[in-house]
């Protein structure tokens, strides 16, 4: 319960220092065609770091602050990048499908509800140097709660 607590305030501290300075942006897309796989209800706000080079771009969810019985987020997703590749991604935070059917919310509310997670780290510049560059996991850190991946 501490691991949820602590995911949860970090989630809460990241989306209030951003959410003031960031840009709302539209309902992302992708998956099916090859595009990078929703994870997140659509929305967010995008915060980038560094302009040339290396940098780092975020995008903070809040909906579910502000959808409240449709599905919603509290959740971030960073890209690093450098020398024109995704070296670090992180998506994670907390999933809330909606209420859904009232008998079955009122019943259990914590079941529309789950941890997002998924990682992965890459260094593209020893894929031919060494036997695996990269490391990808969708295994929630916090434990006892229901998680997804992308």
């Amino acid at each position: 319960m501490r691991h949820l607590e602590r995911a949860l305030a970090a989630a809460l501290a990241v989306a209030v220092l951003t959410a003031a300075v960031a840009a709302p942006v539209a309902a992302q897309a992708g998956g099916d065609d090859g595009s990078e796989p929703v994870c997140f209800p659509g929305g967010g706000h995008e915060l980038d770091i560094g302009t040339e080079g290396p940098g780092i771009a975020v995008t903070v969810h809040t909906s579910l602050f502000t959808n409240l019985t449709d599905a919603g987020a509290l959740g971030m997703e960073a890209r690093g990048t450098a020398l024109n590749a995704t070296i670090i991604e992180l998506r994670t935070g907390v999933v809330f499908d909606g209420v859904g059917p009232a008998e079955e919310f009122l019943a259990n509310p914590f079941s529309r509800f789950a941890i997002l997670f998924d990682y992965s780290f890459e260094l593209p510049m020893f894929a031919g140097l060494v036997d695996d560059s990269s490391y990808e996991t969708d295994e929630s850190p916090v434990s006892g709660v229901d998680s997804r991946g992308c």
